[in-house]
């Protein structure tokens, strides 16, 4: 009975498919700015003292298989990179006592750092944020691990996450070469 009295409010009648997005808001309540065109979170970034030692527990313990390890030289910071369903975990741990991720944990402990976000179009993206009023940490894209150009946003803007944006540009350079003799969009398709 109770099913059938909201069958037809709002809370049924959501389309599935329109993507969910909080504008930023004026005083007056009117929205600033576009929203971000994200496709999915690309993995969640774990800051940890000790790389090795946390490789083995994810490894032994949760059963994830490390498949990169490396280092980002101007984070001063080497990278464990697992995968688990369409996600990814990345290990962060500092190379250096004066990195930002030393500093991390020194304030925070070891713990979740950030979630990042993939985008198709990092600089839009970014500016997006800006004209949302969100604070940016990185006003150009930067490259970061596993050849994606990055960006982050401060968590002072984003309810205390600190979140990374980024964007694959290996993949698109070789979508693009691959669809460059196929100029019919059935043959286009077969790619993705």
């Amino acid at each position: 009975m109770f099913l059938a009295s909201i069958k037809n409010t709002w809370l049924f009648n959501i389309e599935p498919t329109t993507p969910f997005y909080s504008p930023s808001l004026t005083k007056e309540g009117e929205v600033i700015g576009e929203k971000m065109e994200l496709t999915h979170i690309e993995h969640i970034g774990i800051a940890v003292k000790n790389l090795e030692e946390s490789i083995k527990f994810y490894e032994s313990v949760l059963g994830l298989k490390c498949y990169l390890i490396e280092e980002v030289k101007d984070q001063k910071a080497r990278t464990a990179f697992f995968k688990i369903g369409q996600t990814k975990i990345e290990l962060l741990a500092s190379t250096e006592p004066d990195g930002p991720i030393a500093k991390f944990i020194e304030k925070k402990g070891e713990g979740i750092h950030h979630i990042a976000y993939a985008t198709n179009n990092l600089n839009e993206a970014l500016r997006e944020a800006e004209s949302n009023g969100i604070q940016l940490i990185d006003k150009e894209p930067r490259k970061g691990a596993e050849n994606f150009q990055i960006a982050f946003l401060h968590p002072k803007s984003t309810n205390g996450v600190l979140i990374e944006l980024c964007e694959l540009k290996k993949i698109k350079a070789r979508l693009a070469k691959k669809m460059a003799g196929k100029p019919n969009p059935s043959q286009r398709e077969e790619l993705f």
